[in-house]
């Protein structure tokens, strides 16, 4: 995923996070603070309104749940990123470095910033790399991969994308 996209992620993940921890809190304070009576009533005509202790506990069990959850998710996928980004550093300072060609070029993921994100793939003997980019690059673009030597199914390509998409295609 690109840098962008993980961003908006994070963003949404943490903004989620922003709202429904104070408003557990809330509704917590609420649901064990007072002994209110449970009360039902008819509101704005056909509605049905719920009101005391048995309303409280159960707003804050789903906010609460939704806040546990979208938290769990931001733990599982900073984890992941981690790993990834540690794999990545480690690859680039120690790994084999061979070149590749891209030989892929998939239909559109998403938009990112109104520009197309695809999956580019890069062949390098019976390695193949792929990664997400908003980069626009022909079939044939030279790359170097870096791969681990113990297994070369962990591979990284060591350019940035978006500078060799910038790149005149003359000097390739």
């Amino acid at each position: 995923m690109p840098r962008a996209g993980r961003l908006i992620v994070l963003a949404v993940l943490v903004g989620n996070l922003l709202w429904t921890i104070p408003l557990t809190a809330v509704a917590a304070l609420k649901w064990l603070g007072s002994d209110e009576p449970d009360v039902v009533e008819r509101c704005n005509g056909m509605h049905t309104c719920y009101s005391g202790e048995a309303a409280n506990r159960v707003q804050t069990l789903v906010v609460g749940g939704i806040a546990l959850i979208t938290l769990l998710i931001l733990v599982v996928v900073g984890v992941r990123w981690g790993g990834q980004a540690r794999t990545r550093k480690r690859l680039l300072a120690n790994g084999t470095r061979v070149p590749a060609r891209l030989v892929e070029v998939s239909g559109e993921l998403m938009k990112v910033m109104g520009k197309p994100v695809r999956r580019l793939t890069f062949v390098a003997g019976a390695v193949r790399v792929s990664q997400s980019s908003a980069a626009v690059l022909p079939l044939g673009t030279p790359v170097t991969v870096a791969v681990d030597p113990t297994d070369p199914t962990k591979a990284v390509l060591v350019e940035d994308l978006d500078s060799l998409a910038a790149t005149p295609r003359s000097s390739w």
